[in-house]
């Protein structure tokens, strides 16, 4: 019988900076006990068979206790085809391939206690774990690199997508613990170490919520607004931290552009 190799990542809040990872500015995240959890073992043919949590157990309290799973097989001898938007699972194993690591057949079983499309980065995380669970799987070592695994998660998640997101979810989610994440000029990450007292309430409202959809929202605008002002020498936001005799350029701007620069 193979052996299977069994990994977790783990989901998180975001406690400074939400929705500012994609215009470059600074960002402190902290993982939660919610985690995305993966079971793999070789095949001894070249198909990855997947068995995910059932989307539709979506709640914060939602258990699997019935063993309820949706399934998807990759099969590996012919090319990668997307059928459907975010088809993440294809596209966890297409950035490994293209990044050139030789993959073999597995069965894997997704699970999660993160509840989904609520905003806990339930995506991002199950992106993590799927590619941490294939490196682990190969043996190879980036499998211990976890900013790696970060970067290969958002190259699958967003980059192959051409979506909105940012990397905030996925460093924090690869990283795990308290970290502080610098998005402006050269990417700096630093893991804080230092533990929060108490504790950390989660409410689940019950409510889906579209986060393609806010990101888009809120990204497209500010970009385009950043866009719009490079003739003035305006590259980032925090260029009106340093001289705020620059916040008169925003009259170039539409009310859109202007809210979301002041946000």
């Amino acid at each position: 019988m193979p052996e299977t190799i069994r990994v977790s990542t783990p989901s998180r809040l975001c406690l400074f900076g939400e929705h500012q990872d994609y215009l470059g500015l600074e960002v402190i995240a902290a993982a939660i006990d919610l985690r995305f959890c993966a079971a793999v073992s070789r095949r001894s043919d070249r198909q990855i068979r997947i068995a995910i949590r059932d989307s539709r157990l979506d709640r914060l309290d939602s258990v699997n206790e019935q063993n309820l799973y949706e399934y998807e097989t990759i099969d590996l001898t012919r090319p990668i085809v997307y059928e459907k938007r975010r088809d993440y699972l294809k596209s966890s194993v297409q950035v490994l391939l293209k990044a050139g690591y030789e993959l073999p057949g597995f069965d894997i079983r997704l699970d999660s206690t993160i509840p989904i499309g609520k905003g806990m980065c339930s995506s991002s995380t199950m992106v993590v774990v799927l590619i941490k669970a294939l490196l682990e799987g190969i043996g190879v070592p980036a499998r211990e690199q976890p900013r790696q695994i970060a970067e290969l998660a958002f190259q699958a998640e967003v980059a192959e997508f051409h979506e909105p997101g940012g990397r905030m979810d996925h460093y924090t989610s690869a990283l795990g613990g308290l970290v502080h994440l610098d998005f402006g000029g050269d990417f700096r990450i630093r893991q804080l170490d230092t533990r929060l007292s108490g504790c950390f309430l989660l409410f689940d409202s019950l409510e889906q919520k579209d986060t393609t959809r806010v990101l888009a929202a809120s990204k497209i605008p500010a970009q385009a607004a950043l866009a719009a002002l490079a003739p003035w020498g305006i590259k980032s936001v925090r260029d009106f931290s340093f001289d705020e005799s620059r916040l008169d350029l925003l009259k170039h701007l539409d009310p859109i552009q202007q809210q979301k620069l002041k946000a």
